[in-house]
């Protein structure tokens, strides 16, 4: 079944089981820690700006915001993509599985 076939369970499913594998675990790591940190430095820079009235250092903090959005944008796609790449896998690997169990009970008959 593809991922778009999914209802919501099947899909909080799906997350659910993509986080508990070791990749899951570290794809969401490498995909979330660069915009948490442009997050944080964005917001802590345009507070300094509005608090002591510096332009130049608003402008900065504004525009580490919108690296922010975008680059959490880029994030999300990457992880949906990976989650749909994890459930096209155990899809496949679970139908060889079905195969070698009916050829095992195939040849266990004869």
């Amino acid at each position: 079944m593809s991922i778009y076939n999914f209802s919501l369970k099947g899909m909080r499913k799906a997350f659910k089981d993509f986080r508990k594998t070791a990749y899951g675990k570290l794809i969401f790591l490498i995909t979330y820690v660069g915009p948490l940190i442009l997050f944080i430095a964005g917001t802590s820079l345009t507070v300094y700006g509005l608090v002591n009235t510096e332009t130049e250092v608003l402008t900065y903090g504004l525009i580490v915001l919108g690296a922010f959005v975008l680059f959490f944008i880029l994030a999300n796609a990457f992880y949906y993509s990976e989650v749909r790449h994890f459930c096209d896998a155990n899809k496949s690997a679970k139908a060889s599985t079905k195969k070698v169990a009916k050829k095992s009970t195939k040849k266990g008959k004869k």
